[in-house]
């Protein structure tokens, strides 16, 4: 009985059935919510948390801290896995620390998640155009540089190498980076670089190669 005949109260088992139907329309409106908007809501919230790690680990990789740049961006893929921009970053922060064989395998997760589509454009993250061939080729450079990374270099030796290997990846400075390998062909870091054009020279885009 749902009503108490004597008392014109509502019985425990009135309560009850109120209680069971208020869960099912609750049940019903969130699954509604969540089947329409749940998994774009889920992709924001995993980037939004994501952005602030890679963001940081981009400006120790700039600052020439490799190590801190490598937790962050570990970090930033853990909360997002299918977050490209992360998995570039991270690859050019572990080549930078001599992890050749993890850098190519980042490098290239990096281009074939971008190829997917997942490229977020609105993250502000400052590498390349954002564009899919930019990713695409920046991959392949990572991946001829990392080939050639025989052993580990000394700090100093790692910082030459990212800085110039930055400037043979963009057009505007590639013949600033080929000078330096002219200049002063004989750093192990150099040699490295130098071996990448040779074996690569489609991936590069200076004029004067």
């Amino acid at each position: 009985m749902e009503w108490d005949a004597r008392t014109g109260e509502r019985t425990r088992v009135g309560w009850f059935r109120v209680g069971f139907i208020a869960a099912c329309i609750i049940s019903v409106i969130a699954g509604i919510t969540l089947r329409e908007t749940g998994t774009i809501v889920t992709m924001h919230g995993l980037r939004h948390k994501a952005y602030g790690h890679t963001a940081s680990g981009i400006k120790a990789f700039l600052a020439g801290d490799y190590a801190v740049a490598i937790d962050h961006l570990e970090l930033a893929i853990h909360a997002e896995p299918t977050f490209p921009e992360a998995h570039l970053a991270l690859s050019l922060a572990l080549l930078g620390r001599g992890r050749s064989a993890d850098a190519i395998q980042h490098a290239y997760l990096a281009a074939d998640l971008a190829r997917l589509g997942l490229l977020d454009k609105r993250s502000g993250l400052d590498l390349g155009d954002g564009s899919n061939a930019d990713f695409d080729r920046l991959s392949k450079q990572v991946h001829c540089v990392a080939a050639e990374l025989q052993g580990t270099l000394s700090v100093l030796e790692s910082r030459r190498l990212m800085s110039v290997f930055g400037d043979l990846t963009r057009l505007s400075t590639c013949n600033a980076g080929l000078h330096s390998l002219l200049n002063q062909p004989g750093r192990a870091s150099h040699r490295i670089l130098q071996r990448a054009l040779i074996g690569c020279p489609a991936d590069f885009p200076c004029p004067e190669q």
